[in-house]
This record gives C-alpha cells, structure tokens and sequence, in this order.
C-alpha cells in the first residue's frame, strides 16, 4: 500500500531512516528487506540513507564533517532540515531510526507515550529490553530521533541492530560481537513485525 491510500484507509504510515552514519552497513539489510517483502498492514516513506556523503565514504559524518546523529537539537545541516520538513508534511504515526552495532531499542517517555508503546512493541519482537533511560532536558545535546520527538511532537524511536563486521563503527564502545548477515536480515524482520501492532 502507499502511504497516502494507507492513510485514507486509517492504517498507520511509518518513516524508517535506515542510515543515518555512512560506516553502518546493517541498517541497508533492512532497506532490502522492506523491498524484497513490502508491508502490507501499514506504509512505509522508507529513506535508505539519511547521509548520502557518509554513504559514498564509509564514514560517520557528512560532507560538511557534522555528525547528523548529533544535530537533533541544533537542526544546522540541510538533511537534518529536509528530515524534519519531510516528517512535517507526512505526519507519520511513527519515525523508526536504525543504527547499528548495539543492538537495543531507545524510546523515551511515559507509559502512555506512542514512542514509549512502540518501542516496547518492537523490542519485545526482537528480545530486548526497551532502554527507556528518560528525556534529555538540554536540547543541545538531543539525538536526531529524540529531536523529532521534542521539538516536532512526532513519536520516534531508535533501533539498533548488530553490525555485520568488526569493521562496522569500529571505535563504537562497548558493543556486542558482529553477527552474520542472516542474523540481522531476522532482526530487521522483527522490527517491521513489532510495526504491525503499533497503533
């Protein structure tokens, strides 16, 4: 379903940013999961890659050597606006970021909190524990995805998967070990499955 028959059809719309740092390789495997099996339950504004310079040089920052992860408060580089202009229009039930290698879900509030529910939703699908370790109060120091939720009211969440090599964020500290690439496609599959019961 695209988005705007899902949303005529009052089903929930999500956007998924699979890349945000260009040296994560394991968000694309779930980039190829939502095209070889779209959803049918919900729509997807899915977008491969936040970082398209990171992409392109297997590194952690943009063109403009900024760290996108880290302008959730700030909004100073232009695909951190695009991000937020685009999540303006689209108003999607949901923006899910996925990042890699460590291996949890990241969701703040309340228990009446759409990031919260959604969160807890999708890390019981993959086996985790939801880390719900509260609001950031300095704006300054707001992830991309905590950005979103604070400044534009729109629930977010964060998912990390493993990294598929050792040579995945190679400074990222502490981390589990890399698994295979099976292992992730099966986490990318439990993701999107935690997205069917999210209202």
């Amino acid at each position: 379903w695209g988005p705007s028959k899902a949303r005529m059809l009052g089903m929930p719309t999500y956007v998924i940013v699979a890349q945000v740092h260009g040296d994560e390789c394991s968000p694309q495997l779930l980039v190829d999961e939502v095209r070889i099996n779209p959803p049918t339950r919900y729509a997807v504004w899915l977008i491969p890659t936040l970082n398209p310079d990171g992409y392109k040089a297997g590194a952690r920052r943009n063109g403009n050597n900024a760290d996108l992860n880290r302008d959730g408060g700030y909004t100073r580089e232009w695909e951190t606006n695009a991000l937020f202009d685009f999540v303006s229009l689209v108003q999607p039930t949901l923006t899910v970021h996925v990042h890699s290698p460590n291996f949890f879900v990241g969701a703040y509030g309340g228990r009446g909190d759409a990031s919260a529910q959604a969160g807890s939703r999708i890390a019981h699908e993959m086996g985790l524990s939801l880390n719900s370790a509260g609001a950031r109060e300095d704006r300054r120091t707001w992830f991309l995805w905590q950005g979103l939720k604070y400044e534009l009211g729109q629930p977010s969440v964060l998912v990390e998967f493993h990294a598929i090599s050792a040579l995945e964020v190679p400074d990222a500290q502490p981390r589990p070990d890399a698994v295979n690439i099976e292992q992730v496609r099966a986490e990318a599959r439990a993701l999107l499955k935690g997205l069917i019961s999210t209202p």
